[in-house]
């Protein structure tokens, strides 16, 4: 994930180090920061995810949603393509939980 890479290269560069990192994203960009904290939590010092969609899979695959059967049209449509169901899965932020030692989360709701 380039985000992920982003910040490797910052701490590699030394700008900063690997568990210093303060990451901040909203709605899209909080579901950014779910799928980045599960991949790389010991990248970051904390995150903060402002009304971050984190339910990629339940929400993608309820077409009574007004928001939902538009973004099919950018993110594919997960109740007929299987591919485009096993993509939104491997970064969907609620579906890749694992224990783990995760940084701070601050999590704001309007």
């Amino acid at each position: 994930m380039d985000f992920i890479a982003a910040g490797g290269i910052l701490a590699a560069t030394g700008y900063t180090r690997q568990g210093r990192i303060v990451a901040h994203g909203g709605s899209a960009g909080g579901m950014l920061m779910g799928a980045s904290v599960n991949l790389a939590p010991q990248l970051f010092a904390g995150v903060i995810a402002d009304v971050p969609f984190v339910d990629v899979i339940n929400t993608m695959l309820d077409a009574d949603l007004p928001l939902t059967p538009p973004e099919w049209l950018e993110w594919g449509n997960p109740i007929l393509d299987e591919k485009a169901f096993a993509a939104m899965l491997a970064y969907s932020p609620y579906d890749n939980v694992t224990p783990s030692h995760y940084p701070p989360i601050w999590r704001l709701a309007a």
